[in-house]
């Protein structure tokens, strides 16, 4: 990160054979593979969109957030439960439409930034919170825009 932007990441799960890289302004690859997320068509982020978050358990430490999962979880019933970069990947590859991560350290997100913004998608902080002794920790939704957006304004009302 430079200035808190993202100049490059990658993800590598290499028991799977599958690595994404991207780089500001040169694309992000699966591979050798040209990575692109298209948007949503218009009313496709229902809820039969797919939506990869951590369980309930990553939403109630370190303060009580479980409103938030249960907003997105009763909007997308049709979610995956992911607690590794392993949903950052789907999103990337288009296994998932959108993912979500909550209170994590910023080394978890480092590389999803880039990966997904470089893909055509959409990155968005949510939450940033600094816990004393343990440093920042990050709240983000990532993966087509329209659903991004669709995510951010259900997170911000649950949080109200």
């Amino acid at each position: 990160h430079y200035k808190d932007q993202p100049l490059l990441g990658v993800i590598d799960h290499q028991a799977m054979g599958i690595r994404c890289h991207g780089a500001y302004g040169l694309g992000a690859f699966a591979n050798e593979e040209r990575l692109h997320i298209d948007d949503c068509a218009p009313g496709e982020a229902g809820a039969e969109a797919r939506i990869g978050l951590p369980s309930l358990a990553s939403f109630l430490r370190p303060s009580d957030s479980s409103p938030v999962f249960r907003a997105v979880v009763g909007t997308y019933p049709n979610f995956r439960a992911y607690h590794t970069c392993y949903a950052h990947t789907l999103v990337a590859m288009g296994g998932l439409d959108a993912a979500m991560e909550w209170d994590t350290p910023l080394w978890d997100l480092a590389a999803t930034q880039i990966l997904i913004e470089e893909a055509g998608g959409r990155y968005q902080t949510v939450r940033k919170l600094e816990l004393p002794g343990k440093g920042h920790f990050y709240s983000a939704v990532f993966g087509k825009p329209a659903l991004v957006d669709r995510l951010v304004e259900i997170i911000a009302d649950a949080l109200e």
